[in-house]
């Protein structure tokens, strides 16, 4: 992305978590157990607080979740703060795009970059892996391609530095992650090295709940999850107008309590209700 192909392997997750949907298991055990309806007091739609991940708290800064019926859409929205460090004189050119903000401050994501008027094509890998040396992204490689056109009018004339030619704000138009396409807004503006990308990600999908017990369980898939092991666990909570969901990591147990430790792979989110 830029900025979702770098993000830390804890923000994606949180990404996965925040914008999943549920899918029923087969089975009639899991039926009687789990309903589609939304449980009373859950419909609605809720405004995102607070979000932490293995105990840290992520780079989202606003979000929606709504329930209807038993569909589920979400909203993430997030800035993060990063340096673009071009090398036009490589074939093909080379761009490193460097975290400034903790926690991973510091870390480099290797990548490519060409420039064709007014759009820009990347393909990033992840941070301590080797530089892509062509614009796919293949199943398993790690690779993030991004295209970004520009907003606004071009410079002229064009600049020769590259350096330069990216200055200004650039809407992403299409990225791609190990060869499949994520569904990410985002836009960028640069200013010398400095840039700042702003970024949104919004997923619909499906739910199940079990409001009888104890904590209460949600289960949530992707709607474009494949099979039942994409299924995600968590335990969910109502308090007046709070609303808090803490989710495991696709096929791993269902969280007990409510809280997301460091190591633990849980995602930790609070709403409030949106008041009509």
């Amino acid at each position: 992305m830029s900025s979702i192909q770098r993000l830390p392997s804890r923000v994606r997750r949180l990404i996965w978590a925040g914008a999943t949907a549920t899918m029923l298991i087969a089975g009639t055990s899991y039926e009687r157990a789990h309903a589609a309806e939304v449980p009373a007091g859950v419909e609605g739609t809720w405004t995102l607080v607070r979000s932490e991940v293995d105990g840290e708290t992520t780079l989202y800064r606003g979000g929606e979740l709504s329930h209807e019926s038993e569909g589920y859409t979400s909203s993430l929205r997030g800035a993060i703060r990063h340096k673009l460090k071009l090398n036009s004189a490589s074939k093909p050119r080379t761009i490193d795009w460097v975290r400034i903000e903790a926690p991973d401050e510091g870390k480099a994501s290797p990548g490519i970059y060409k420039i064709e008027g007014d759009v820009i094509t990347e393909n990033f890998a992840r941070p301590g892996t080797p530089r892509p040396s062509d614009f796919a992204t293949r199943p398993n490689s790690g690779y993030r391609r991004s295209v970004w056109k520009r907003t606004g009018e071009s410079p002229k004339p064009a600049p020769a530095d590259d350096a330069k030619a990216i200055e200004g704000t650039w809407e992403l138009t299409e990225v791609e992650f190990n060869g499949e396409s994520t569904p990410v807004h985002a836009s960028r503006t640069v200013q010398g090295e400095d840039a700042t990308t702003t970024f949104e990600v919004a997923v619909k999908g499906r739910k199940s709940w079990d409001a009888a017990a104890k904590p209460a369980t949600v289960d949530l898939t992707p709607e474009s999850a494949r099979d039942a092991s994409a299924s995600i666990l968590g335990v969910y909570k109502i308090e007046g107008d709070v609303y808090t969901e803490v989710l495991a990591q696709p096929g791993k147990p269902r969280p007990t309590s409510f809280s997301a430790p460091a190591g633990s792979g849980r995602t930790l989110l609070v709403y409030h209700r949106v008041k009509s």
